[in-house]
């Protein structure tokens, strides 16, 4: 009898509770047809966490995060909502590029592609859309090997300001009166981007010296100014060089993207610009890039850890020249600067010894014992000795322990991309849901590790401005 009751007594609740969620979820999908997407969210999270089993609200939940730009959480939910819905695979394509996830992107758009009507409103856009992709792809198997020695992040107001200094063989370079200007060694010759009053466009030109005074400007062809926006030259010490940016266009990355080409004096050409490759460009704005051989380090500015603000880069290249053998995940990470690898020092002859990152320090055989800690560009920790705070050597031990986690981890995810890459179809699918929750995990542990890092460099500097 007690049973039965009990029966009676869960079946009222659960048909007393099922027009509960029938609204909830009738408001979530008016909220998100409407476009508010934060509002729908919040619904849909709560029916998430209700019925995570329900591929229904894990694709709705997905659909939301895409609309809102949280990319990465809904790579993981519409991973989750497996294959019912027709347009699943299309959202969840758009969803994996901007993560850098071009593969998983290409198979996305690939398989909607192959199911999909032709006539279908989405289909030209997302037959662009995978051309895009497959072309980024292209670049993530040839990212270049470089170091950092430095970051700086400024607001766009304060760039003028906060240009780098370079040698004497690469001339001088400055912003004045909303001109980008790049003087050669000698004076004489100089570039300069300037705003077109007829056209509105931002466009690049040449000066010669005049005596006392400059020529009037002398527009570049349309090799450089092809597109709709080009800024930041820099003529190179052998005064055929030149490096730019350009923006919007169509065979680049995203935003403004840096170009090379080469000047021939005999005929006044320039060479069809060149796009340099990752991890220089990225999805972001990449604005500016020049390499002081003589000072044996580069430069770049780009906007792609906060679209606020600007990243002042200056580094080294290192060996081998191209990243081939990392894995998928490091160069995601690499590429959007989430990782840093560092250059210890460099020297006049432009040689660099290599430092364990001062966002990645530890080491496979012993990682609590031997590490180093960069607290500025001229000090450097390489024992518990250096230190004079006790709550820093906290934090540093608290980020070596996270690191080795972090390491731990990232092996047995790369051990699942190996697996996953022979896989057959039915075993990835499986699969994937595995490797996006080792990717969250890393994610975690590595912002995790970098707070306690951050948290003892800002200890350490503490104590020390206090003196003994």
């Amino acid at each position: 009898m007690k049973k039965i009751v009990q029966i009676i007594l869960f079946l009222a609740l659960f048909y007393w509770v099922l027009p509960i969620h029938a609204q909830d979820s009738a408001k979530a999908d008016k909220l998100f047809t409407s476009g508010d997407y934060s509002a729908a969210l919040r619904i849909y999270r709560q029916l998430y966490n209700q019925h995570p089993d329900l591929p229904l609200y894990s694709y709705r939940l997905g659909r939301c995060e895409q609309e809102l730009g949280m990319y990465e959480e809904a790579v993981i939910h519409l991973t989750e909502s497996g294959t019912r819905y027709s347009l699943r695979a299309l959202w969840l394509a758009r969803a994996a590029f901007p993560t850098y996830r071009f593969e998983l992107a290409q198979t996305m758009y690939e398989e909607w592609l192959h199911s999909a009507d032709t006539t279908h409103h989405q289909y030209k856009k997302a037959q662009a859309e995978l051309a895009k992709t497959k072309y980024l792809l292209r670049y993530m198997n040839r990212v270049e090997n470089i170091l950092y020695i430095d970051t700086f992040s400024i607001t766009r107001e304060a760039l003028p300001t906060h240009l780098p200094l370079v040698s004497a063989d690469m001339g001088t370079i400055e912003m004045r009166d909303g001109c980008f200007i790049s003087t050669n060694q000698r004076g004489d010759r100089r570039y300069i981007a300037f705003t077109c009053k007829k056209t509105g466009r931002r466009l690049i030109g040449k000066q010669e010296r005049l005596l006392e005074d400059w020529s009037t400007i002398d527009t570049l062809p349309t090799p450089i100014n092809q597109f709709k926006e080009q800024d930041y030259p820099i003529l190179m010490p052998d005064g055929v060089t030149l490096y730019y940016s350009a923006k919007d266009t169509e065979e680049g990355m995203g935003g403004w993207d840096i170009y090379m080409t080469k000047y021939n004096p005999a005929t006044n050409t320039y060479l069809v610009p060149e796009i340099l490759g990752m991890p220089i460009n990225s999805m972001a704005d990449d604005m500016f890039y020049l390499y002081d051989e003589s000072a044996g380090k580069g430069f770049f500015i780009t906007n792609r850890t906060n679209p606020n603000r600007l990243m002042l880069c200056s580094f080294v290249y290192n060996n081998p020249k191209y990243l081939r053998d990392s894995s998928e995940i490091y160069l995601r990470d690499y590429i959007q600067m989430r990782t840093l690898p560092r250059a210890a020092s460099i020297h006049p002859s432009g040689s660099h010894s290599t430092a364990s990152s001062a966002m990645n320090i530890w080491t496979e055989n012993d990682p609590l014992s031997e590490w180093k800690l960069v607290l500025n560009d001229s000090t450097i920790y390489l024992s518990w000795d250096n230190f004079r705070s006790p709550d820093a050597i906290k934090s540093m031990r608290l980020y070596l322990k996270l690191q080795k986690q972090m390491a731990e981890k990232s092996a047995e995810l790369e051990q699942y991309r190996q697996t996953y890459s022979a896989a057959s179809l039915e075993e990835r699918v499986r699969l994937t849901s595995t490797i996006l929750a080792l990717e969250t995990d890393v994610r975690k542990l590595r912002n995790e590790a970098d707070s306690a890092r951050k948290e003892s460099i800002r200890q350490e500097i503490e104590q020390l401005s206090m003196g003994d």
